[in-house]
């Protein structure tokens, strides 16, 4: 008996040694970020996680998320440059068919990913599930990891707490918090002192933007068309839209 448990703590603490020098092989330390040679860094995908909802809904969700803020922090954290401009289009253009899905019988999450592989990236993936204790609450985690080269220079995880926001629960685990409770646009990182003012991406005015212009164009193209036919085919035309107004407008 004494045999059997010798093996078992040596063969355990053989494995619980591999586990941390394989992670120490893949992990950067502080030292070699700071020497990273490229320190432009991408989202590169965003995966959020609840049961029985659809694709619009978890991108009126994913859309809500502090992305750009927690970013900035994390660009602030590391002196590293954060190119989120494939995520911003995804928003802008409310492009929620894009979101890809994952789940057997039903949709449990629901992916974004940057249209192109890059070597330094940010991955986020936000979890909301019925907790089990109580089936009317939800449990909220997060789970933020930045990579450079294939390897993982940092991950961040934690719940979000109801009634807290998100930015705050999240910029904790980065070792950063509020300067002012009223102002949510400057944070002190704790460690370094060093402080970030967040500035807003302005989302919801880049979104009326592209509306009035995909608005506008869609009026050119019709102008231009009508101008390239015939006085019968403009009436069909006429017929056509009209019939599809009323189809699809309710």
């Amino acid at each position: 008996m004494m045999i059997k448990k010798y093996f078992s703590a040596k063969y355990i603490g053989i494995i619980i040694f591999i586990l941390i020098f394989a992670n120490s092989c893949s992990t950067l330390n502080t030292k070699e970020v700071e020497n990273l040679k490229d320190k432009k860094f991408y989202l590169q995908n965003f995966k959020y996680s609840e049961k029985g909802i659809n694709k619009k809904t978890a991108f009126e969700i994913i859309e809500k998320f502090p992305t750009d803020r927690i970013l900035q922090i994390i660009s602030h954290k590391y002196s590293i440059i954060i190119d989120s401009s494939d995520f911003e289009e995804f928003i802008i253009s409310e492009n929620s068919p894009m979101l890809k899905t994952k789940g057997m019988l039903f949709d449990i999450a629901y992916i974004w990913e940057n249209s192109n592989k890059h070597d330094n990236i940010i991955e986020i993936e936000y979890i909301n599930y019925f907790s089990d204790s109580y089936k009317t609450d939800t449990d909220k985690e997060f789970v933020i990891s930045v990579k450079a080269g294939g390897k993982t220079v940092d991950t961040f995880m934690g719940k979000i707490i109801d009634k807290i926001p998100a930015l705050i629960s999240i910029a904790k685990s980065m070792d950063y918090a509020r300067v002012d409770e009223k102002n949510d646009d400057l944070y002190l990182n704790k460690i370094t002192k060093g402080t970030v003012s967040l500035i807003s991406s302005n989302l919801k005015e880049k979104k009326k933007i592209a509306k009035k212009n995909s608005k506008e164009k869609i009026i050119q193209d019709i102008k231009n068309y009508l101008e390239s036919i015939s006085p019968d085919e403009k009436k069909k035309f006429r017929d056509e839209i009209i019939k599809f107004l009323y189809t699809t407008v309710e």
